[in-house]
């Protein structure tokens, strides 16, 4: 087209400005730190490297008069159906969050604490904290506090994720209309909207659902890129790539399964009966990935490369720890981890309580055979049509399993449902293609009122599936999870209550005991992350007595010495048990008031509850 000689000639002119946005964003990324300046040149790079990358459509005509449909404004039944998905997916991620779950782990306080530096004005790149994390769930529950008014506790991060888990049912629907259907994309997406695994990791509040709400875009535009040839799918694929490497770890096996399809594309090109690419073209291709990429990349890969030590030992530290070498070797305990990977799905699941419900399977006994029968299909489709996408699929989501597999060095955290977790896309599409080539070839094969006992029979399985995982997370996780988890936010509530009568609350201290309560989590509950008083040693309460009164104490209900100990020290304070809605949860409450009352005081404690002796 005539225009194509001024399109080439912009791209020349802006390619320097382009090279040195990249520069001096790299250049500002110093010292671990987001700066305003940067991260305005930042996006100005990836910008201008999408728009010198992107391909562009012949000249159309400026006004094209538009094509009215008689009917009037209407939408099509696939986006109707796509938004009662999503209707039944926000239910699913959103109904009682408060309560469910309702406790927070050591983990989610490590995370509201790097939280906490961000309200109060820090911008790392790479949060060091507790063996390193990558930035994007910090910066997106940042901008739910602010935008949403939420205070930054706990709800925030599950707000974050569950909104996070929401979002990846366009992509799953997409990904699975585009390689098999629009049927198989709705039911892909009824799974993934339902399905205890997806729905346990995006409520759970921690980084776990940002690997498949990446995952799933880059799938789509690698398989889309490689079946249809259109350079645009690996622009955007390479944004997704970058994008991805900034949320969850387990999120870097993903550029190896990108490698891993173009290799296996490369090699089924002549098998291949309608190849869209020649091998020419492919690796022209995947250099614009790989630039996007890197562009998009370009903070954290800073500090990649001045820290890899921080940045890679949350994944190398699994592969090989020296505390911790494997007993049988790399080989043997591969080889086994393989094995317990492959029954995960159907026999013997993970055993981290906060993440799912132990030892069972992360799919249900229906998502479990349909998935059986969709990796028959694949096999199948790949023969008979001679056309490699839905293989590509497949060998994705095996590179995707890698993260928990290749945990060497603590073969227990095999199978791991987080780290395994940004194959979920791709097993719920694979689930999905039984039954939905089954009902689209039944629709268009039968008429009339033929077609009822085929929707019947739909809608029999989609309320079966609904059901069996509704049980699996509200009832069956959620009873063990509210068993095993320790209940910080009832300790928060007593201190609270100390505080509203009139004490405060540099004058309350919790007493520790081995594998209790992370009294960091209290100083969230109660709003002030920098609290943190905690007794270590006994000793420690002698220079209490000429501290400040009234004075409050949370005890250990089996810390009869501290108890004994704040009795003696101060005889005129009296003690209480705190019973929590679980009664193994109590605990004692000690209470040194501000002066020695008398029987006859008006203000002595008349009914005192649950008095110890």
């Amino acid at each position: 087209p005539a225009h194509q000689p001024f399109i080439r000639l912009w791209r020349i002119l802006a390619l320097p400005l382009a090279l040195t946005c990249a520069l001096f964003a790299a250049i500002a990324a110093a010292y671990n730190t987001y700066r305003w300046y940067g991260v305005l040149l930042w996006l100005i790079a990836v910008g201008l490297f999408t728009l010198i990358c992107w391909e562009l459509p012949p000249r159309r005509p400026l006004w094209r008069r538009p094509n009215l449909d008689p009917r009037g404004w209407w939408l099509p039944w696939t986006t109707i159906a796509l938004l009662a998905l999503m209707l039944i997916g926000f239910w699913f991620r959103f109904w009682r969050l408060d309560r469910m779950p309702a406790e927070m782990t050591s983990d989610h306080i490590e995370k509201l604490l790097d939280v906490h530096d961000l309200v109060t004005g820090q911008r790392p790149i790479f949060f060091e904290r507790n063996t390193g994390r990558e930035p994007w769930q910090f910066y997106w529950t940042l901008a739910l506090i602010r935008l949403l008014d939420l205070p930054a506790k706990f709800i925030a991060l599950k707000v974050g994720t569950a909104l996070i888990g929401l979002l990846t049912l366009p992509g799953v629907y997409l990904l699975g209309r585009e390689l098999f259907g629009p049927w198989a994309g709705l039911w892909a997406t009824l799974f993934t909207a339902v399905a205890s695994w997806p729905v346990i990791i995006s409520r759970v509040g921690l980084r776990f659902p940002f690997a498949p709400a990446a995952t799933v875009w880059a799938l789509l535009y690698l398989l889309r890129g490689l079946r249809d040839g259109r350079r645009n799918d690996f622009v955007l694929l390479g944004l997704w790539l970058g994008i991805g490497l900034h949320g969850y770890t387990a999120f870097r096996a993903m550029p190896l399964a990108v490698v891993v399809c173009w290799g296996a594309y490369w090699l089924l090109l002549r098998w291949t009966r309608r190849p869209s690419l020649s091998a020419a073209q492919l690796a022209r291709y995947a250099l614009v990935t790989v630039l996007i990429a890197v562009v998009t990349f370009i903070p954290l890969g800073r500090y990649a490369l001045e820290h890899p030590d921080n940045f890679w030992f949350r994944s190398v530290s699994r592969m090989a720890d020296p505390a911790h070498p494997s007993p049988e070797g790399p080989l043997l305990t591969l080889g086994k981890n393989l094995i317990n990977l492959a029954a995960m799905f159907h026999w013997y699941g993970d055993n981290v309580w906060v993440n799912t419900i132990p030892k069972e399977p992360v799919l249900d006994p229906i998502l479990g055979g349909l998935l059986i029968l969709g990796l028959i299909l694949v096999g199948w489709l790949t023969v008979r049509q001679r056309d490699p996408t839905a293989l590509l699929l497949l060998i994705a989501g095996l590179v995707l399993l890698l993260p928990s597999a290749l945990s060497l060095a603590y073969p227990l955290e095999n199978p791991s449902v987080v780290r395994t977790g940004g194959a979920i896309p791709a097993v719920m599409v694979i689930a999905a293609l039984p039954v939905g080539l089954g009902t689209s070839y039944g629709l268009k094969r039968l008429r009339g009122w033929k077609r009822g006992p085929l929707l019947a029979g739909a809608l029999v399985l989609a309320l079966a599936v609904t059901a069996v995982n509704y049980r699996r997370y509200f009832y069956d996780y959620w009873r063990q999870f509210d068993r095993i988890a320790l209940n910080i936010t009832e300790v928060a509530d007593a201190i609270h209550g100390f505080v509203a009568s009139g004490g405060e609350l540099e004058n309350a201290w919790i007493v520790a005991w081995p594998f209790w309560i992370d009294t960091r989590g209290v100083g969230i509950e109660l709003g002030v992350p920098p609290w943190n008083n905690v007794i270590l040693n006994l000793a420690d309460l002698n220079d209490h007595i000429n501290r400040p009164r009234p004075r409050f104490y949370v005890l250990y209900p089996e810390d009869w010495r501290a108890l004994d100990r704040l009795q003696k020290l101060f005889p005129q304070g009296w003690s209480r048990l705190y019973l929590s809605r679980r009664p193994e949860r109590s605990f004692l409450l000690f209470y040194v008031p501000p002066y020695i009352p008398s029987e006859s005081d008006a203000n002595w404690p008349k009914e005192r509850g649950h008095d110890l002796p």
